[in-house]
């Protein structure tokens, strides 16, 4: 079963950037997150060293302003965040707004690197360029935090009437069928036994 993008709810990877915790920006730009919808899974402050900056960013190595970035994201401590919402890569993208800092103060005036930005490098904040970026990312700092696409009520609802309903259904008729002593084991063996999705071992002869 596929999903629409617009409507499954992604995690995505948000930097608060040294130079804006050190200017005590930090609580604004959470609330400011908070306030757009985005529920926060986790956040952290960090002082990063450079080896791991150094791999965060490792597709820009070779560029010039790479050194000016490596110096600056090791300046200081930061805030690492995992936000949840409804496309949530490309909805933190447009509220932090573009790379470049004067273009989003011309632009896009209300977003956080044209309130909190200063320069093209120091920008104030990080979001993942897309949701594969971004599920790498998060795994980069919080290995253990599931990065699936989370179902909204009407998905599951959709996916229980495709995938489950008339195979639950076929199970509590058995069940009525039988009237075990036990129902609640007999069914839960009857799910077991009859799992359409089980896997399935092959023998070759």
């Amino acid at each position: 079963m596929e999903f629409d993008g617009r409507r499954e709810v992604q995690k995505t990877l948000a930097l608060i950037k040294p130079e804006a915790v050190a200017k005590g920006y930090e609580d604004a730009i959470m609330e400011r997150i908070i306030d757009e919808g985005f529920t926060i899974v986790r956040w952290d402050k960090m002082h990063l060293s450079q080896e791991k900056v150094q791999l965060f960013y490792r597709e820009h190595e070779g560029k010039s302003f790479f050194p000016t970035l490596i110096e600056y994201i090791t300046s200081g401590p930061l805030i690492v965040l995992v936000l949840a919402k409804h496309n949530a890569v490309q909805a933190w993208r447009d509220l932090i707004g573009p790379t470049d800092v004067e273009m989003a103060k011309i632009s896009f005036p209300r977003s956080l690197r044209a309130l909190y930005g200063t320069s093209k490098t120091y920008n104030a904040c990080h979001g993942s360029s897309d949701p594969e970026a971004a599920r790498r990312e998060v795994k980069f700092f919080y290995p253990n935090i599931n990065t699936d696409p989370i179902l909204t009520n009407s998905e599951a609802n959709q996916y229980i009437r495709e995938n489950l309903e008339q195979y639950l259904v076929d199970g509590l008729t058995k069940l009525a069928k039988e009237k075990p002593i036990n129902p609640v084991d007999w069914l839960a063996h009857w799910i077991l036994d009859n799992n359409p999705n089980r896997p399935r071992i092959e023998i070759e002869e």
